[in-house]
């Protein structure tokens, strides 16, 4: 899949990201977020590798992807993908540069950091949507539907599960994407995710805030926004 990387990063989702809500940023911050938003987009170069799988269930109700060896523990995961006779796994990265010049900066000039941050963030965010809306077209033409997409850390997946996605798509290999001992994405700036495929129609079911893995550190959930858009 080529992905086309976009000429401009969404500016309302960067002032979400970084708690605005739906405050005008002063001038200076607006600024600065022009500044790091075109540093960003000049940065990086997305990388991705999706694959399909058969997936069933144990008589324990546990999910397994291609054999019983790769699992995605979990009541969230289970539900989101019922109904479901396949998925599709993808990973997603920015590339190595993003993580340089965020990390430089938190060196020299931490608010800053924090605002590129928030664009790689917002980036990484667009394109999934954009690999997302391509795996839809893509069975949609085969009469057959997708679920919303679902990633380590949502719910009661764990971020563990990462092992899954990194064996089943060879991403050190694809797209040079690895992890860390604590199971966070290298380079930073990455994501990995599932999308169920149905014969009949189905989004899913997502997990709810209080649930997820990342509820304490979410600068959206702060904000009062969810990561989950219904379509």
């Amino acid at each position: 899949m080529n992905i086309t990387k976009p000429t401009a990063i969404n500016k309302n989702d960067i002032y979400q990201y970084l708690g605005f809500g739906s405050s005008e940023p002063d001038s200076s911050t607006l600024s600065l977020v022009e500044t790091c938003s075109k540093e960003i987009l000049s940065a990086a170069q997305p990388r991705e590798f999706h694959s399909y799988f058969q997936m069933g269930f144990l008589t324990s109700g546990s999910l397994y992807i291609g054999s019983e060896k790769f699992q995605l523990p979990g009541k969230d995961i289970a539900a989101h993908l019922a109904g479901c006779h396949g998925c599709v796994m993808f990973a997603v990265t920015l590339g190595a540069q993003v993580d340089r010049i965020i990390r430089i900066s938190q060196v020299n000039d931490m608010a800053k950091a924090v605002i590129l941050d928030c664009c790689a963030s917002v980036l990484i965010e667009e394109i999934c949507e954009q690999i997302s809306e391509d795996i839809q077209k893509e069975y949609m033409a085969q009469n057959l539907y997708t679920t919303m997409r679902f990633s380590p850390g949502y719910g009661d997946l764990p971020l563990s599960v990462q092992d899954v996605f990194i064996n089943l798509l060879d991403t050190n290999r694809k797209i040079g994407l690895t992890q860390s001992k604590d199971h966070l994405l290298l380079p930073r700036k990455s994501v990995t995710a599932v999308i169920g495929i149905s014969t009949a129609y189905t989004k899913g079911k997502l997990a709810g805030c209080e649930t997820c893995a990342l509820k304490d550190t979410c600068r959206l959930r702060e904000s009062g926004v969810r990561c989950g858009k219904e379509k």
